[in-house]
Formats: C-alpha cells, structure tokens, sequence
C-alpha cells in the first residue's frame, strides 16, 4: 500500500525485493505500489496481494506464501501481525469479530 507516495514506498521496499532475488533463485520479486484506489482491482486481477488480504486469501483459497517479513520489534524480529477494530461506544451491535460479517469498513492511520 502506497500510504505515503509511490516514490517513499519503492525507496522503503525495493531493497528487500533486491534481498530475496539475490537469495531465492528462480523468481523475481518486484515492488508494486498501489494506492486504495487501484488495490482491489489490481488484487482482483490475481497481481498483487497486501497482508490482510493474504489472511483471507489463505483462509479461503488455501494461498500460501513464499516469503514472509520479519520486523524488528524492541531488538528481536517477528513476523506477528496485527489489528485492532474500534467501534463508536453507540455501535451495540458490535461486541465481537462475528458481529463484523457483512459489514463493510475501511483501516486508517
């Protein structure tokens, strides 16, 4: 995701995309940025995927990965990942992540 500009998202992962073609040879990895605008057609067209499209993906489709980040957190590295739903306190009808099935609703920073 292109949050910060195409340029800022090239100069942050294009070096890790030189990392794993040097390693892994055979494929060739490529950074795509995308903005919200063009994410869900380009992934609908089987192109690209983010992190949270990739849980349901593995979820759905079965998809597997062939590389996984790891982030350096505190001096250690992890590939955890996660998110927190908030809900406005008049929103009753949401108590849990069952209550979220087909409803519609968009992360933020």
């Amino acid at each position: 995701m292109a949050e910060r500009g195409e340029q800022n998202t090239l100069n942050q992962w294009q070096p890790t995309a030189d990392y794993l073609r040097q390693r892994i040879p055979g494929y060739y990895f490529t950074v795509v940025p995308l903005g919200f605008e063009r994410i869900g057609q380009t992934v609908a067209a089987d192109e690209v995927t983010t992190p949270e499209m990739y849980v349901d993906f593995e979820m759905r489709y079965g998809a597997g990965r062939l590389a996984t980040l790891r982030n350096r957190i505190n001096g250690s590295s992890s590939t955890d990942y996660g998110e927190v739903v908030f809900t406005r306190a008049d929103r009753d009808d949401i108590q849990d992540l069952t209550d979220l099935v087909s409803k519609k609703f968009r992360g933020g920073r």
